[in-house]
């Protein structure tokens, strides 16, 4: 789910937990078949299971696993601004501390909607999603191959905001919360051969056929990126989690927006 959301009623800096500019590795799980990745952490010392997701701005638990999992947080309703596939007015509550491993985010705001069928496309029990606005918090490098996430560099205020790179001409969302990649099929150039897809990310795509892309390869900071995207009617223009099967991801703080690296070597401290 991508939403863009303005919690009402005030405005807040985020107090994230700092530590040291040694890098600190959180452990991530890559799911067969679909290639999201799942970390493990406690908010409010209750465990929950956490889609990484870079393509949200926000941070979002499913509201079932709230009331049931944190029945004394305060919920409150939060204005939907812009453009969002929201159905539901969605709820909000401050967050004393959300712990994934040895990093520590402290009092921001986490969102609250339905996401039952999230765990029912992943196949497996899903309780939030972990958006940019803790995940900008830091420098990452997020390895799928390795199995685990980066995070170094003093803390930062978060900032909403979600990564994004040109290839082609074309602006794709950064987005490790879809499986494959996609393109509008009227931007990019067709390849040979097709795929079935079924709602196995976490826009819930119905099962349909789809074109492959051309692949071509960009220079991209000393890299060759192989990108080969499925071509679809729709103006989405994703870089999805096929790619970390080959690549790491680097995301680094300059200014208010991440810059993007893919890097089949790792190029961060480990």
């Amino acid at each position: 789910m991508k939403i863009g959301l303005m919690w009402g009623m005030m405005c807040f800096v985020s107090a994230v937990a700092a530590f040291a500019a040694a890098a600190v590795s959180v452990p991530v799980e890559r799911l067969e078949g679909n290639n999201l990745l799942i970390v493990a952490g406690t908010i409010e010392g209750r465990e929950c299971s956490l889609l990484l997701d870079t393509g949200a701005t926000h941070t979002t638990f499913d509201l079932g696993w709230v009331k049931e999992n944190l029945p004394a947080v305060a919920l409150k309703d939060v204005i939907v601004d812009g453009t969002t596939n929201v159905r539901v007015v969605p709820k909000s509550f401050v967050a004393e501390s959300l712990r994934l491993g040895e990093v520590d985010f402290q009092g921001f705001p986490v969102f609250a909607v339905p996401l039952g069928h999230l765990s029912q496309a992943v196949g497996r029990r899903v309780d939030g999603i972990l958006g940019m606005n803790l995940l900008g918090a830091y420098d990452v490098r997020i390895s799928a191959r390795e199995g685990r996430a980066v995070f170094s560099g003093e803390a930062k205020t978060p900032e909403p905001v979600t990564p994004k790179l040109t290839l082609g001409g074309v602006e794709f969302l950064v987005d490790t919360g879809s499986t494959y990649s996609f393109v509008n099929a009227g931007k990019w150039p067709e390849g040979t051969g097709e795929v079935s897809l079924g709602a196995t990310d976490v826009n819930g795509t119905n099962a349909i056929k789809v074109r492959k892309g051309l692949k071509r390869t960009f220079p991209l900071d000393g890299t060759d990126f192989e990108f080969e995207p499925l071509l679809v009617q729709e103006d989405r223009n994703f870089i999805g989690a096929d790619v970390l099967r080959r690549y790491d991801l680097v995301l680094t703080r300059d200014g208010r927006s991440p810059r993007v690296v893919f890097s089949p070597v790792a190029q961060m401290a480990h």
